[in-house]
């Protein structure tokens, strides 16, 4: 049969259109290939994986290397936050662990060695860059203040960490006739005895360290830290809380609130009533299991009056635990939190300054929270404070300049308020009430239980 002419393009249509399927259908078949090409991969790698979690390990041995990395990483990131809240001898115990520990090359091998198996995000961390020739540069040595100062950090870490882990286990392996501090006994020098016994640490080095760690420990208290009774704050910073006989409590408070006058930590603090108002009374009796507690919250009133003389305030006026006296209040499992309010006196500057060492006290492993501050004058102003510009004789004796002949000037407050003008009247005063509620957080966690003993 003949086409027409006229429908030649009506078959050249169709032969293109046949034309384009076939390339489509082509490269749908290629397609197709790969796909299913892909979905058997997938499913043998299914497999694979079905069966390597069947091994025990189930990780392969470079996820299990870098599983345990960043365990170790997370680790140091948690030590560190949890050394911040209400470390009160932390710096004084990281020297002491930095003496009987690990220093020098070994130190030095230590870090390169755990440098080496971080991951590059955590290398970048510790060099403060993400450039890869910066990072590699690092581990040679050519930023050397960098390099000493990570090294020192991580020395820091593997000296205080292992020294609070083999006391935490060496402690709790103990029986409990060998846990407590009496007063008068020996347990607790016992105790560290057999430790570093049992550690192997070098005599000479010990005894370098306590000594070190005795003068860091009396920069920070007025309580006498001598060679008899260091173990104490020591076992302290590893977390063994201090305590003493309730017996003998009380006689020991009391020295430490005279040590607190004598030395005037409190501003203005001028008799002992004036000391007992702030921490306790003299009535005060607490129980046995609360003299743990009692020591803790005379530590934590020493660094507030330490940093209020530091800062120059000119008063405390007054402070009160505002959660329950001597309860800890737990806020998680890790943490123990307790609430205070005060009233402090002293110039604007000085309570700026005081607000802000309470800010960053952090630094010194001491974690304040600031809840609400409320500004005063301390001093509210009234008719004998604006007269009292000149003696009273002085006054009266100005005030006669004010009045008419044969006028006897009398001490009145009107005649004394005379006398008193062209004196400045307002802004006379430089001190400032500040009443303060906050915060202090601290981390206890790490806290070992004692076993109360009656002393042999």
């Amino acid at each position: 049969m003949k086409l027409s002419a006229r429908n030649i393009p009506l078959v050249i249509v169709l032969v293109l259109t046949v034309l384009i399927s076939a390339v489509l259908i082509y490269f749908v078949v290629i397609e197709h290939g790969k796909v299913s090409e892909t979905n058997s991969k997938i499913e043998e790698y299914k497999r694979i994986l079905e069966n390597a979690n069947k091994k025990k390990p189930a990780p392969v041995t470079e996820n299990f290397k870098n599983m345990t990395i960043d365990a170790e990483n997370l680790d140091i990131k948690a030590y560190q936050i949890q050394r911040t809240f209400g470390k009160y001898y932390r710096k004084a115990l990281i020297s002491f662990a930095n003496t009987i520990g690990i220093s020098g090359n070994k130190l030095t091998q230590a870090f390169r060695q755990y440098y080496q198996g971080l991951a590059d995000d955590a290398k970048a961390d510790i060099v403060g860059s993400t450039d890869k020739a910066l990072i590699d540069n690092f581990l040679a040595g050519k930023d050397k203040a960098k390099l000493d100062a990570a090294i020192a950090a991580y020395g820091d870490y593997i000296n205080e960490s292992k020294l609070l882990k083999n006391f935490m286990d060496f402690y709790n392996s103990l029986p409990d006739e060998k846990k407590g501090l009496i007063v008068g006994g020996k347990r607790d020098q016992e105790i560290l005895k057999e430790f570093f016994a049992k550690e192997k640490v070098d005599k000479k080095l010990l005894e370098q360290a306590m000594e070190k760690f005795r003068e860091d420990v009396q920069a920070l208290t007025v309580e006498p830290v001598t060679k008899t009774n260091v173990h104490e704050f020591l076992l302290a910073a590893m977390g063994l809380p201090r305590t003493a006989l309730v017996t003998y409590y009380k006689g020991i408070l009391k020295n430490l609130q005279n040590l607190i006058l004598r030395q005037k930590l409190i501003p203005a603090a001028e008799t002992i009533k004036d000391v007992e108002a702030l921490t306790y009374s003299d009535e005060f009796q607490p129980n046995q299991k609360q003299i743990p507690l009692v020591i803790r919250q005379m530590l934590m009133r020493e660094d507030l009056f330490s940093r209020a003389k530091k800062t120059k305030i000119t008063k405390v006026v007054s402070i009160k635990e505002l959660t329950p006296q001597l309860v800890e209040q737990r806020v998680n499992d890790d943490y123990a939190r307790y609430t205070f309010e005060a009233v402090f006196e002293g110039s604007m500057d000085s309570l700026r300054d005081f607000v802000n060492s309470l800010q960053n006290a952090y630094k010194d492993n001491v974690v304040y929270r600031i809840r609400d501050i409320s500004l005063s004058r301390a001093v509210p102003e009234n008719m004998e404070d604006l007269t009292a510009v000149e003696s009273k004789d002085q006054a009266v004796s100005l005030a006669s300049k004010f009045q008419f002949p044969d006028f006897e000037p009398q001490n009145t407050e009107v005649n004394l308020l005379a006398a008193s003008y062209g004196k400045p009247m307002v802004g006379r005063s430089k001190d400032i009430s500040m009443k303060l509620s906050f915060d202090i957080l601290l981390y206890v966690a790490d806290e070992l239980k004692r076993v109360e003993l009656s002393a042999k």
